[in-house]
Formats: C-alpha cells, structure tokens, sequence
C-alpha cells in the first residue's frame, strides 16, 4: 500500500541528468499547462450597454442556425467559459459533454468542427466563429491536455450588427464592431 502512493508522489517529477538532483523548473513546466503560451484574444471592450459576450450570445441563439440546440449549447459554452481578459478558453470535450449533459463527447467533436468551418464576412475577410489557438499535447505520464478555442468575437458581433431585428441592438454591436476594427487595424 505505501509504494503505490509513493509512486504517485513522484510521478512526472522531472531530476537532473547526471547530478540526479530534483530540477524544480522542468518540473513546473511539464505539470503546467501551456496556457500562457496561447496568443490573447480577448472579447472586444463594451462600448454602449451590452457587452460582446452578451452580443455573441445572441448571436448563437437567435441567428444562426447551426441546424441544432447541442451545436449551440457548445458554442454558447465556449463563449461563456472564454476568460474576460485574454480569451483563452481550455474545457475538454468530455467537460463540456458532461457540463452540457450530453452522452457522449462526439457531439462535441462534431459542433466544434461545424463552428470552425462556418464564418461571417467581417471587413473583406470571411472570418471563422471558432478556432484552435492551440492542439493539446501529450504529457510525459500518457493523459492529454485540452485544446485551447479562441471565440471568433468579431463575426458573431457581426452577424447580430448585420441581422438582429432590434435597431438599438444592432448600433451597440456595430459601435463594438467599428471600434474593435479600427483598433485592429491601427496596431497592424
């Protein structure tokens, strides 16, 4: 009984070749995920009332039609679970299944791969409504890390700027849009 726990204990402690000593910083590095090192894509600034989460929320509920309720729920999921900040968004599919109550995780897999196919046109680019910022890799003790999903904010704000039937709706996210555009293409 006491080796099992002793195994779990060191298991992926990383030691110096040659000197055998516990090497601290290769240790953080392979038990940390790799979260830091995905690319912000924070959602854009509230300009009016409503912000750009509440705005992609509708966007997924109201106007696209991504053909069913699960496909939505997992995007509606994903924009609820992106960090205010950087944008970063890391749940497993199997979270997301279980969160969601779906059965399995294939209907994850299938509405992820229907949000990264289809976009909007936002500018003169067609620009996708889900991306993979980042493929999980493998950690050395054989289990996987999450992907990490960046939320296509810009043109789910477009589509309720171009569709929504409520004007004052329709200004507060084309007042998101214009100013995130510009912004966008001041620092390019």
């Amino acid at each position: 009984m006491l080796g099992v726990g002793m195994n779990d204990k060191w298991a992926g402690v990383e030691w110096e070749s040659g000197t055998g000593e516990f090497d601290r910083e290769a240790t953080i590095e392979s038990r940390e995920p790799r979260k830091d090192r995905v690319p912000p894509n924070p959602p854009p600034k509230k300009v009016g009332k409503v912000d750009a989460k509440t705005i992609s929320l509708i966007a997924v509920s109201d106007l696209i039609d991504c053909g069913s309720w699960k496909t939505a729920a997992v995007m509606r999921f994903y924009i609820d679970s992106a960090n205010r900040l950087n944008g970063n968004c890391w749940p497993s599919e199997e979270t997301v299944a279980r969160k969601l109550g779906l059965r399995n995780t294939k209907v994850v897999s299938r509405a992820n791969r229907w949000w990264r196919r289809y976009g909007y046109e936002v500018g003169d680019e067609v620009m996708p409504f889900l991306r993979l910022a980042r493929r999980g890799r493998r950690r050395p003790d054989g289990t996987k890390e999450s992907n990490a999903y960046h939320v296509g904010w810009l043109p789910l704000i477009a589509v309720v700027a171009d569709q929504h039937w409520n004007p004052k709706l329709r200004a507060e996210a084309l007042a998101i849009l214009h100013t995130s555009v510009t912004h966008k293409a001041v620092n390019e």
